[in-house]
């Protein structure tokens, strides 16, 4: 009976060694299998990594060769084309079909399909006398300066981007914009309260707010656009309807400032009283506004054309350097 169990004993321990033996062998192919793997995995990191910077180079040279042909081939092509067609209409059209063209070139529709361009200054090719030529260009873009679109924009849009179109030659035709700038005055203003002149007669027209906003202070100009919108107010005034009339300081930094003036007292005091309490109106402001706005210590400027709206935003020294608008 012992001799029996001690057999049995052995056989177990037998077979217990024999599943260690074999669970030991299948632990190194598990751990041999599981190297291989990690290896493979750290290859195809290093693989992806060349790759993705394969991709990067292959991408930066297609870059380069794509600016090389476009600054070496195409736009060459397109100046030299844009340049023979530009000199073939010269030569083949009078004046006043070539300004028709320019008209259609510079309809509302073409400013939608260049919505922000003037802002960052990629305007269509046609204004660029590298593409058009000199004499094209310069006609196209004295259309341009001479559009209503333009002379909006220039009495009243706030935007920073107008400083290229007004003090400088962004085209590069030699184009002078200044007689055009100059040359927007009262009737130029006077024109945009038109639209008002129709509905004051209007019964269910109850009211009436106007702001002037200023960010070069100068009296004489809030005086010149007051004076171009009397027509309106005496209108509005003879129906009863309320009127409400408020100056306000356009800062570039912050938009519309909190100080406001009521402007009604313009059309029923005399000029010199209301002109001495605008003056110090805004005086107290100073330390609220740029320095480089305060423009009204100066004035009046003998110098200035009484008809000139715009050109009173600056003397003749500040022709050069004058501020933005």
């Amino acid at each position: 009976m012992p001799a029996s169990s001690d057999v049995a004993g052995d056989q177990a321990a037998g077979n217990a060694f024999a599943r260690f033996e074999q669970a030991r062998r299948t632990h190194a192919k598990c751990a041999a299998r599981a190297l291989v793997i990690r290896e493979e995995l750290d290859r195809m990191k290093c693989r992806k990594v060349k790759l993705l910077m394969m991709s990067k180079m292959n991408a930066g040279q297609r870059k380069a060769w794509l600016e090389d042909l476009t600054v070496k081939t195409d736009i060459p092509f397109s100046k030299a084309w844009n340049r023979k067609f530009a000199d073939q209409m010269q030569d083949a059209l009078p004046f006043e079909v070539r300004s028709m063209i320019y008209d259609n070139l510079l309809d509302d529709n073409m400013w939608d399909q260049y919505h922000h361009a003037l802002q960052a200054m990629m305007a269509p090719h046609y204004l660029y006398a590298d593409y058009m030529g000199i004499g094209t260009a310069e006609e196209i873009v004295e259309k341009l300066y001479r559009s209503d679109w333009f002379k909006e924009q220039t009495l009243h849009d706030i935007a920073l981007n107008l400083h290229k179109l007004i003090h400088e030659d962004p085209f590069g035709t030699g184009f002078d914009p200044a007689a055009y700038i100059t040359g927007l005055d009262r009737d130029e203003l006077k024109s945009s309260f038109y639209h008002l002149l129709a509905v004051a007669g209007n019964e269910d027209f109850f009211d009436l707010e106007i702001t002037f906003m200023q960010r070069n202070v100068r009296i004489d100009v809030l005086e010149e656009a007051l004076e171009t919108f009397n027509n309106v107010y005496q209108a509005f005034a003879r129906t009863g309807v309320e009127m409400r009339i408020r100056w306000e300081y356009l800062s570039p930094t912050y938009g519309l400032h909190n100080h406001s003036r009521n402007l009604e007292s313009f059309f029923c005091e005399p000029r010199q009283s209301w002109k001495r309490k605008m003056f110090n109106f805004l005086k107290e402001m100073i330390p609220c506004m740029e320095s480089r706005h305060v423009h009204f210590l100066k004035e009046p400027s003998p110098t200035l054309s009484d008809r000139d709206f715009v050109h009173r935003m600056w003397d003749n020294d500040e022709k050069f350097h004058r501020n933005r608008l």
